[in-house]
């Protein structure tokens, strides 16, 4: 059997695709039915900014549409790449689980969660299971979040805006680790209930002044807008109820060698 994948184009969706290689079933958006594969990946998602209503309201559209097109009768685990960094209450540096509250600011945080629920209720007319697996940040070359925007305005000489609390804490992994991990979980994981989440995180934190003050070093080109103090501070780190944690087994990709790989031309 292999592991069927939509929005294999994407940010992590290529990356879980790279990783199965010939055990993959690339699945476009417009398919109704597909044969041969009893898991599937659903790694939807076309919003490069967290504040932009009118991406999320288009992916969440093209959303809809592939859950009224779809058959998924015949797939016993469904595995949906949602967000924890923009989903969970901020709650200041304090480890937030599986069970912890939800409490979306972001009209994309708001749209992961919508579709979440949206794909539950789907599956529940189906005998099958669903794993929502919540993403912290990601880095990659696909542009997206504050690494993806302050390489924007490197290339483009604009100037960058801090939109949060310039010591704000985060946790950054590269679309190729999450991959990895989302990868060996479909693999080897078992779904025990009809539905579960998982948090997906890198051990590495930062702070977002400290990310930009690393690019500072080696880019002339970026120029930093005055910080407004009234930004609020937005913690996130994520943590595990598992005691098995996927994610410990990966060696993370660090903000230092992703910069270094974008200086190479490698994630151009």
């Amino acid at each position: 059997m292999k592991i069927g994948v939509i929005g294999y184009k994407g940010q992590i969706g290529s990356s879980i695709v790279g990783c199965l290689e010939q055990e993959v079933l690339k699945i476009d958006r417009g398919t109704s039915s597909v044969k041969g594969i009893n898991k599937l990946i659903v790694s939807t998602g076309i919003a490069t900014s967290s504040s932009n209503y009118e991406l999320c309201e288009l992916e969440l559209r093209q959303f809809k549409e592939i859950l009224n097109r779809f058959e998924f009768a015949n797939i016993e685990e469904v595995y949906f790449v949602s967000s924890g960094g923009s989903t969970y209450e901020n709650n200041l540096g304090h480890p937030m689980y599986e069970d912890s509250k939800l409490s979306p600011k972001t009209p994309y945080g708001k749209l992961k969660l919508f579709e979440e629920n949206l794909l539950k209720d789907t599956l529940k007319r189906f005998d099958s299971k669903l794993i929502v697996l919540r993403l912290a940040n990601v880095f990659s070359h696909f542009r997206k979040g504050i690494t993806g925007a302050i390489i924007q305005s490197i290339e483009t000489l604009n100037s960058f805006n801090y939109t949060v609390a310039p010591d704000s804490i985060k946790q950054y992994g590269s679309n190729r680790d999450y991959g990895r991990v989302i990868t060996n979980l479909v693999k080897s994981a078992k779904a025990l209930n009809k539905y579960e989440t998982r948090n997906i995180y890198s051990p590495n934190i930062y702070r977002v002044n400290e990310i930009v003050n690393y690019f500072l070093k080696y880019s002339s080109n970026l120029q930093i807008n005055p910080e407004n103090n009234l930004l609020e501070k937005d913690d996130l780190i994520l943590a595990t109820n598992y005691s098995y944690d996927f994610a410990s087994n990966v060696q993370w990709t660090t903000l230092e060698k992703y910069f270094e790989d974008y200086l190479k031309g490698i994630m151009k």
